[in-house]
């Protein structure tokens, strides 16, 4: 299925070595769903651009729509189970050791954060839980089959169903400090309930990141493969191989800083391809205005706007980063930077027409 994104799976698995209960979402979030662009930009003369429902097979091109639905949910909703979780736990047993004070202790963010889950319409570019639910449901009816990412966000979708009706008597609780009246009793029971319920959306949440990363890997790749095939490499493959490129190497640099393995070798192989596919794209573009002359084509989006460069000067700064004592949260910031970027690029990738 289909996407430009972020975190490989072997990251994502090294995040998740530990306790599956304590694991935590990697910090970028999922790139807002992207479905196909309409095919509606201006060829220049000689130029052609194969509409994108030709660049991908008719099996490939209606998985990709459905990874889109995936996507747009945990777009949503998944970055924030974390924000929910943490604090929650950090309350709970603040109280439960001192239900007078203990809360004033500690921070309940999470209270504000649920704000974000579970009142709709999109508050922030984020849907609620009960939206992200209903896509969820819908795009599992719809082909190709696909196990076991069908199961898994099945399973999903009914834990949010069922955060949605608990977490507002949770957050109800702890705002009236119902505890002080009751000595923690109601909060324990539903404890019992609530953290393994955030727990398990937290583990399901990660291995939907990874199934769906790597389905969108590889479409991702056999759509540049169309569009070289269809079209050769202009300036339209140049953009999205640099887009594909981008991608490759902060999954490179986050499963780097994952794993503590930040070498100076392991860091100029990941960095190396994405200056030359850079250079590449800017030159052609340079030699191929007549290719460049729709400020909604991809490239433009990308050269026109800082994020391009700012990802690029984050990459180079990651490269002389890994040659430094304290290298590993060196990059980290670096590849921290680039995700910010690659983010941002991808809004443009989006509303682009090309």
């Amino acid at each position: 299925m289909m996407m430009i994104r972020r975190i490989t799976a072997a990251a994502v698995l090294m995040a998740l070595a530990g306790s599956p209960a304590a694991a935590q979402l990697p910090s970028l979030p999922f790139p807002k769903d992207m479905p196909p662009p309409v095919p509606s930009a201006k060829a220049a003369p000689g130029q052609k651009l194969t509409p994108e429902a030709q660049l991908l097979s008719p099996e490939d091109f209606a998985a990709r729509r459905k990874l889109g639905a995936f996507i747009a949910c945990l777009n949503g909703v998944t970055g924030i189970i974390p924000n929910l979780a943490r604090p929650y736990r950090d309350a709970f047993r603040a109280v439960s050791k001192d239900p007078v004070n203990g809360l004033d202790r500690t921070s309940y963010t999470w209270m504000y954060q649920s704000k974000f889950l579970f009142h709709g319409p999109e508050t922030m570019g984020h849907p609620p839980t009960q939206e992200c639910a209903d896509r969820l449901t819908a795009a599992v009816a719809q082909p190709p089959a696909d196990e076991p990412l069908d199961t898994l966000s099945t399973a999903y979708a009914a834990d949010l169903r069922k955060l949605d009706v608990l977490a507002p008597k949770v957050e109800a609780y702890y705002n009236g400090k119902d505890f002080r009246d009751d000595g923690m009793a109601q909060g324990r029971e539903m404890n019992a309930e609530y953290d393994p319920l955030l727990q398990r959306l937290l583990a399901e949440g990660h291995e939907m990141f990874v199934l769906t990363r790597a389905q969108e890997a590889v479409l991702q790749q056999r759509r540049l493969d169309g569009i070289e095939r269809l079209d050769g490499k202009q300036l339209r493959w140049q953009a999205n191989a640099f887009m594909v490129q981008a991608r490759t190497t902060l999954d490179g640099l986050q499963a780097l800083v994952a794993a503590k393995k930040v070498t100076k070798p392991a860091v100029f192989a990941l960095v190396t391809p994405l200056e030359a596919r850079f250079a590449e794209a800017s030159d052609y573009a340079a030699a191929h205005p007549e290719e460049n002359n729709d400020d909604m084509n991809l490239w433009a989006k990308i050269a026109d706007h800082s994020y391009g460069a700012d990802l690029m000067t984050a990459a180079k700064q990651a490269r002389r980063d890994a040659d430094t004592p304290g290298s590993t949260g060196k990059v980290s910031d670096d590849a921290e930077r680039m995700a910010y970027c690659f983010r941002n690029m991808l809004d443009y990738t989006n509303s682009s027409k090309r």
